[in-house]
């Protein structure tokens, strides 16, 4: 449970791993999304694992950060959470994508969601601020990926209610 780092040395026939898990890194129970900021701090938030003793329905818009520095895992900052909390979705944050060059870190999260309604949303958190600067409601993202196409930066994210991929474009602050 929590983040580990496994390095891997030996050979390809007989390989040897060395583990390492720093105390804080199980704060946030079970966890799934991660990427790295241009400091290399990581970003991760937690995802249900067979079932959600160690990650209950409220903590599940939580975003952690591992500072690069020193290590230590902390809360970063806590997305809304719906008056629609359903037992059925088990999920909360299931994407997350950084753009360097403004300092936003784009979150995407179910949480709320049911079979008939969408009502996750995507965020762009400026992580200096560490407060939302915008957001789209009532989409249910799964993935999502930044690109510069024809010299305009456009982040990609795939529907996950259908098999459709929308581009948004994006302001020079990441907007």
């Amino acid at each position: 449970m929590g983040l580990v780092l496994v390095e891997k040395t030996g050979s390809l026939n007989q390989p040897q791993f060395r583990y390492y898990q720093h105390p804080s890194w199980k704060k946030g129970g079970w966890l799934a999304p991660i990427v790295l900021d241009e400091t290399g701090a990581l970003f991760t938030a937690p995802a249900p694992f067979i079932n959600m003793l160690d990650n209950p329905l409220s903590g599940q818009n939580t975003i952690y950060r591992v500072d690069a520095q020193s290590g230590i895992m902390d809360e970063f900052l806590r997305l809304p959470v719906p008056d629609s909390l359903t037992a059925t979705n088990a999920y909360g944050i299931i994407g997350m994508v950084y753009l360097c060059e403004a300092g936003i870190l784009y979150v995407s999260t179910v949480l709320g969601s049911d079979r008939q309604t969408e009502r996750g949303a995507l965020y762009a958190i400026d992580v200096k601020a560490k407060k939302i600067v915008d957001k789209i409601s009532s989409v249910d993202v799964m993935g999502m990926g930044i690109t510069y196409i024809t010299g305009k930066r456009q982040l990609f994210v795939g529907s996950g209610r259908s098999s459709s991929v929308f581009a948004i474009r994006l302001t020079k602050e990441g907007r």
